[in-house]
């Protein structure tokens, strides 16, 4: 740089100083000071995933008037667990959708467009999650699709969240809902790090033609049903007709072929193999060990048989013509195969059937013969399935009955049915009544409750939710769904001897209900407490 260079810079540069001290003073030549930015201090509550924050800035600049540029600052963590700013906005409110859970930590900065001064500020909050205590809903939408609600709890106060697959997946799920379970344990593997997430608590959600994986606590869907299997099931051919899940398998039924998934994984496993068809009923037995878990009792229609599908196995399991010996003789030397009929129920329920052992875990399904028109009431013996009590040494079958529809004429046309947890009850729906048949009285009741004439119940289930913490919130109850011009109702009733007592908020939503899930925080109580919802 030459002198006259040099020269002309060093003037312009005192020209700058002296027009900046300039505009600092008054008409006495006094020198005033650059007012302070002063950013109001902003306070938020806590936010649950899905509220939108707004926060207006507030700028004290001494009593004076200034122009302001705002920009405002998210603290994110990096994969290698490095803190970074990222720039949300450059509004001068601040307007986002919570969609993460844990500390929002969010910078405001402020600056002075004419002398560049910046203040800053910081404002925390956390960000909770709503859903991991309610009911949620999966239902059939008007179009034949496959949409869920939610009733979150707080306290006392539910919260409607509806159409959940729309808002967080995008769009209802394709064809008819056919069932909802959950696990405590999926491990999600991130599709952008390729990075496995174990033990995330997910609902299952199955239709027709799709599977997704809800978590629950951040309200995210982890999976669609291209991420769900090892070999995608070709669309065009897709006909998911049945879901189970117990702490080691869940299984899915796909054209009448199991896929099975280790809940604690992230996809289904191939079909099994086989010359079966699997209906779309099942129950599994207590968990008294974790060894006695991964064990599910189901039914071939092509081979009209029960069988066992079991975890780490390549296909499906029959029970041989064996007969577990008791004192006395046993009166019930009936096969588990071929038994000449269609399954319409299967559940379990608290009791035994077991001759040998004290065991907790008895189920009792209903089979409609080919050849008469009433229905056959089997009870069966759970400790079978399990390799530390039986292994499936001997037919299930420990009792059986024929109920004629002469007799019965309303629980043998009955649309929906299910077993009471506590004691060998079977309740079923008929038009718009309930009634109720004791196992081992035969006491029958055709009429327990009727409900308006223009409701169809669609869903029958007796829920015993013993896991949640605390203990205020579980409950006992015959849960009943109907569905009226358009819109459902779903009941809660305590059961009080021959009499029900409706309890609880009555729940209300569009659609036709199929399957519903009562949720907890108590994640792993939960999931081991699944067998009670089949």
């Amino acid at each position: 740089m030459n002198d006259n260079t040099y020269k002309k810079s060093l003037l312009l540069l005192m020209s700058v100083l002296l027009l900046t001290i300039g505009s600092c003073k008054d008409e006495n030549y006094r020198i005033n000071a650059i007012p302070d930015i002063t950013i109001a201090p902003l306070t938020v509550t806590d936010k649950s995933i899905g509220d939108t924050v707004k926060l207006s800035s507030t700028v004290d600049y001494g009593g004076q008037t200034a122009n302001f540029s705002y920009k405002w600052y998210k603290y994110v963590t990096l994969p290698n667990y490095t803190q970074v700013l990222k720039l949300i906005s450059e509004e001068k409110d601040f307007v986002a959708v919570m969609d993460s859970l844990g500390t929002y930590q969010l910078r405001e900065e402020v600056t002075n467009t004419a002398t560049g001064i910046t203040a800053a500020s910081l404002t925390t909050w956390n960000v909770v999650s709503r859903a991991e205590r309610g009911w949620y809903v999966l239902k059939a939408t008007v179009d034949g699709n496959t949409e869920m609600d939610g009733f979150l709890l707080s306290g006392t106060t539910i919260v409607s969240t509806p159409h959940l697959l729309s808002e967080k997946y995008g769009q209802a799920l394709s064809g008819e809902p056919i069932g909802l379970t959950f696990t405590s344990a999926y491990n999600y593997l991130d599709p952008v790090s390729n990075k496995f997430t174990p033990n995330n608590s997910c609902l299952i959600a199955v239709s027709q033609k799709e599977i997704i994986a809800y978590r629950i606590k951040d309200e995210k869907v982890l999976a669609n049903t291209d991420r769900l299997f090892y070999e995608v099931p070709a669309a065009a051919s897709r006909n998911f007709a049945g879901i189970i899940s117990d702490p080691k398998l869940m299984v899915v039924v796909n054209n009448g072929h199991a896929h099975g998934m280790n809940p604690a994984s992230n996809s289904f496993l191939p079909e099994r193999l086989g010359a079966y068809n699997l209906s779309p009923y099942f129950t599994i037995p207590p968990h008294l060990t974790s060894t006695d878990a991964g064990y599910i009792l189901g039914f071939d229609q092509e081979n009209e048989s029960f069988v066992t599908v079991r975890y780490q196995q390549t296909g499906i399991t029959y029970f041989p013509d064996e007969y577990l010996p008791s004192p006395g003789g046993n009166a019930y030397q009936i096969s588990s195969n071929h038994l000449g009929g269609k399954l319409e129920f299967l559940e379990n329920t608290d009791g035994s059937l077991d001759t040998l052992l004290t065991t907790n875990g008895r189920a009792y399904a209903l089979l409609q013969p080919n050849a008469i028109t009433g229905k056959v009431l089997l009870g069966l013996n759970l400790a079978e399935l399990v390799p530390t009590q039986h292994n499936g040494a001997h037919s299930p079958i420990r009792y059986a009955d024929t109920l004629l529809a002469s007799h019965y004429p309303d629980l043998v046309n009955a649309s929906y049915y299910t077993l009471h947890k506590g004691q060998p009850i079977l309740y079923f729906s008929y038009q718009n009544k309930l009634g109720s048949y004791q196992i081992e009285s035969k006491n029958y009741l055709n009429q327990l409750h009727s409900f308006d004439p223009g409701e169809e119940i669609t869903y029958l289930k007796y829920l015993d939710c013993q896991y949640d913490s605390p203990t205020s919130y579980n409950f006992s109850r015959l849960v009943v769904a109907t569905y009226s011009n358009g819109k459902y109702k779903i009941y809660q009733f305590s059961v009080l001897g021959n009499s029900l007592h409706q309890e609880g908020p009555l729940l209300q939503g569009e659609g036709k209900v199929k399957s519903l899930i009562y949720s907890s925080p108590a994640t792993t109580a939960f999931f081991n407490a699944l067998y009670r919802y089949y």
